[in-house]
């Protein structure tokens, strides 16, 4: 179409072939009826097929720096995914650091009035005392037990969540109201609490 009308004599075309795939054509025309000699032609011909190759090998390039591309986004994935495994790793160790304490602290209660009541076994309002420390720190140890259940349970995901409106303030003045009543019962009542609500 570009040619239309420019009265030519003699047109050849030399295929730029590598691995039976043509990459490109390179056509010469001429407007003389004189056909270019042979050796032109041949030269012509050895300067497509280098050509095929030049456009094979910037192909085969551009194709490496894609995959290296792609090697250096999946190297930096699995080197955050290695940070967050780590730091995982650490946060698990904090948890089971301080939840040790915290199983320590009821057991060790448990035990020492567990071994005081042979000792007071007339005495039986110390005895009844004892007995509710040791209720009292049994149901602790309870607790913190069903929280690391619960919180392996998130972890794995397969802690059921049930979504439901609420009343935030009267929420959070139910949680008050309990660990002000838990403080005392507990024998912490110098813990003092702050309720302040915005709004």
């Amino acid at each position: 179409e570009v040619l239309r009308g420019e009265n030519i004599q003699f047109h050849a075309a030399f295929p730029f072939v590598v691995k039976k795939k043509t990459r490109g054509i390179l056509c010469l025309f001429s407007r003389t009826e004189k056909k270019p000699e042979q050796r032109m032609l041949d030269i012509i011909e050895l300067i497509s097929s280098h050509m095929a190759v030049v456009i094979e090998n910037y192909l085969l390039v551009e194709q490496l720096k894609n995959q290296l591309s792609e090697q250096a986004e999946t190297v930096e994935k699995l080197h955050k995914a290695t940070e967050q495994a780590q730091e995982s790793d650490r946060l698990k160790t904090v948890f089971l650091q301080n939840m040790s304490h915290e199983i320590r602290t009821p057991m060790n209660a448990i035990m020492g009035f567990a071994d005081l009541l042979p000792q007071y076994f007339n005495d039986k309002e110390t005895l009844a005392d004892f007995t509710n420390i040791i209720k009292q720190r049994s149901s602790d140890l309870l607790v913190i037990i069903n929280e690391i259940l619960d919180i392996s349970l998130i972890e794995a995901g397969q802690l059921p969540i049930c979504k439901e409106e609420c009343d935030i303030d009267e929420l959070l003045i139910e949680i008050y109201d309990f660990f002000e009543k838990h403080s005392r019962k507990i024998g912490k009542a110098h813990i003092r609490l702050s309720k302040k609500l915005i709004g």
